[in-house]
């Protein structure tokens, strides 16, 4: 998606990023699903539709029920494009992927 002069819209950036982040949390074997309660994006560069990036996920700290997170897109010469950072509310919820995956394991 494109704003109107032809730039990555910055709508398509945080879900970028979201993802990114949501994917870094899925890769750390939480019990549950953590929920964002918050995002915030910094919008600090341009990049043309089109154009190819990349999407850097960290979790900086976790506290008993709270995880923070940040997300950085960098244009193809690793150029800041924007930042975001997230608070994640760690939850008993199970998704539907893991279940399956723990159907699939237990054949």
């Amino acid at each position: 998606m494109a704003n109107p002069t032809g730039l990555l819209h910055g709508g398509m950036q945080c879900a970028l990023m979201d993802d990114t982040i949501g994917m870094t949390t899925a890769t750390l074997g939480y019990e549950g699903f953590p929920i964002s309660i918050d995002f915030h994006v910094d919008y600090l560069g341009k990049v043309k539709v089109g154009e190819k990036v990349r999407v850097i996920g960290k979790i900086i700290r976790e506290v008993r029920n709270i995880i923070h997170a940040i997300c950085e897109i960098l244009d193809i010469e690793g150029n800041l494009i924007s930042t975001g950072n997230s608070n994640l509310l760690k939850t008993h919820f199970i998704p539907d992927y893991i279940k399956k995956a723990d159907e699939i394991s237990k054949k």
